[in-house]
């Protein structure tokens, strides 16, 4: 019997990975036969599809540090009371009520997904839950009642790391065209060489499908 990660390999992420690169394969040679034969009107789909796209600026919004504490400090023995109650009955009706096993057979109907894979992955977000109401319970009652510890693990666990100011995230947001030159200058060349490439792709993934 296979164990549940072989079934997971087998059964989906290697047929699901030769299809993207089957697909992937035979677009890459309608590329190239483009460039070849059609390489002006290549030229300007690229154009459009080329956007560029700063991800700075798109995540400019997210990277602005906003502070809670002070709104969780004004309504904390509500914020305490809500918190343990609920952390508490989430985690008696995950104990009690939730069958892994009869979800699994409801839904384990299905050819392309094995039944020990459903089972684990269900079994892994009912603990995955269970750990998090378990926690919840005591960082409830610590908000209502030991409001010093929590503060101090509050600011052990919200240090505030920017994705904006480090020398990775400014250069992966600079826009390098380099290829696109070469490509540009050479198209007949870089539309064989894609077409080649992109054959002995879909050759071998094709012989590795069917």
């Amino acid at each position: 019997m296979l164990s549940i990660p072989s079934q997971v390999i087998d059964q989906i992420l290697i047929p699901s990975l030769l299809r993207f690169l089957f697909i992937g394969g035979c677009f890459s040679f309608l590329v190239g036969i483009g460039l070849i034969f059609h390489n002006e009107r290549m030229f300007r789909i690229f154009e459009k599809m080329n956007r560029w796209v700063s991800s700075r600026r798109a995540t400019r919004l997210l990277e602005i540090p906003r502070d809670c504490w002070p709104l969780m400090l004004r309504y904390r023995y509500v914020l305490s009371a809500f918190i343990t109650l609920g952390a508490a009955y989430a985690t008696f009706g995950l104990i009690t009520q939730v069958d892994v096993e009869a979800v699994v057979h409801g839904i384990g109907s299905s050819p392309h997904l094995p039944t020990p894979y459903i089972s684990w992955i269900l079994t892994s977000i009912k603990w995955f839950l269970l750990l998090g109401c378990v926690v919840g319970i005591p960082v409830g009652l610590m908000l209502g009642f030991f409001i010093a510890p929590l503060s101090k693990i509050e600011k052990l666990s919200g240090t505030w790391i920017s994705t904006r100011n480090n020398v990775l995230g400014k250069k992966a947001d600079v826009l390098h065209a380099g290829f696109d030159n070469l490509v540009t200058s050479y198209p007949k060349t870089a539309g064989w060489i894609v077409s080649i490439m992109s054959m002995v792709e879909i050759s071998l993934v094709g012989m590795q499908m069917y």
